[in-house]
């Protein structure tokens, strides 16, 4: 392994730790609101599994198509 290979091996796994802090928050959020959605309001399983189904596949139309938007559109402010 060349030294060059080396390097940018360590260095996307020093990216891949700022990326932690942004996992975990989303992941303890997630497990406090299905929680909440249980325990307080009384929603079923199948029916938070069912909506978190949803907002996934509707996030993988929105989110190309957004990027797709932001990336042709031109303002005079950047």
């Amino acid at each position: 392994m060349s030294k060059k290979e080396r390097s940018s091996g360590r260095k996307a796994l020093f990216y891949s730790f700022g990326q932690i802090s942004d996992v975990l928050s989303y992941q303890s959020f997630i497990l406090l609101i299905f929680t909440f959605y249980f325990a307080v309001v009384g929603i079923g399983t199948w029916l938070m599994v069912l909506g978190y189904s949803i907002w996934s596949v509707w996030n993988a139309v929105n989110d190309p198509m957004m990027g797709f938007l932001s990336d042709r559109t031109h303002t005079k402010l950047g």
